[in-house]
């Protein structure tokens, strides 16, 4: 009697471990397909702007070249009436002559530039996709949507930029978060002088990693700025520890672009 009553207790406690496990690679499919589809849609919103503004940049050229190809047999012809009577133009005669037919030739029609506010107001992201850009690393083949913030909702669908840090294109050091078993992870093979792009509509930032370090997580001096532009990435270490990681994994690279 015994015998059986234990047994059928196994069998609960079986049953219920199996619930528990069901459940839980349920919640970890939800979240992991949550993650693709917020990534996906975020990824084409931002290469929808940078289109934009490239397609804008790239009209802007053409007319620019078809207005000076319009404007310089008339100023050829005006400098041959000026030679003709008065001998050889001197170089700040022809910058008067340019004057005179217009705009300088280093300043944009107005035109061209109404094209371009359209084009910086075109590629800000709209507010609910909560992403302000990429980060690229070409080498790695990654690309990872980035939003501001580091609590446990945005690195679940996001790489973070640490608050209090710089913004990309503000001179400083630019501090991003990630979890080594998602977005981060193709970070266990990043070397010294690999390329890292952020891409903020409408503009496109490069870096060069140069250093690689693993510190503890007291250590937040990596997060301080040098008084020049950077970028420092920040996940776990070591990538295949299981449970909580004891130590980071830091990558810091200076801008060149």
């Amino acid at each position: 009697m015994t015998m059986a009553r234990t047994s059928k207790w196994f069998r609960r406690i079986e049953l219920a471990l199996w619930i528990f496990g069901l459940s839980m690679i349920g919640v970890s499919v939800g979240a992991a397909v949550d993650r693709m589809q917020y990534q996906s849609n975020s990824q084409r919103v931002v290469s929808a702007a940078m289109r934009q503004v490239a397609s804008v940049g790239v009209e802007a050229s053409i007319a620019s070249s078809q207005a000076v190809a319009v404007e310089t047999p008339q100023l050829a012809s005006q400098t041959e009436q000026y030679e003709t009577a008065i001998g050889p133009v001197r170089p700040e005669v022809v910058g008067a002559l340019e004057h005179l037919e217009g705009e300088p030739a280093d300043s944009a029609p107005a035109e061209q530039s109404d094209q371009k506010v359209s084009a910086v107001a075109a590629a800000e992201l709209p507010e609910e996709i909560g992403a302000f850009g990429l980060i690229e690393i070409p080498r790695l083949g990654m690309s990872v949507v980035v939003r501001e913030g580091v609590d446990e909702s945005t690195l679940a669908r996001a790489v973070g930029l640490v608050p209090g840090t710089a913004r990309p294109g503000d001179s400083g050091n630019i501090v991003l978060a990630g979890h080594r078993d998602t977005f981060f992870r193709p970070l266990r093979g990043i070397e010294v002088e690999d390329t890292i792009k952020l891409v903020v509509p409408p503009h496109t930032y490069e870096y060069r990693v140069e250093s690689l370090r693993v510190v503890k997580p007291q250590e937040v001096s990596v997060m301080d700025s040098r008084g020049v532009d950077e970028l420092t990435l920040v996940t776990c270490y070591p990538f295949r520890y299981i449970g909580p990681a004891p130590d980071r994994f830091i990558v810091r690279a200076t801008r060149v672009r």
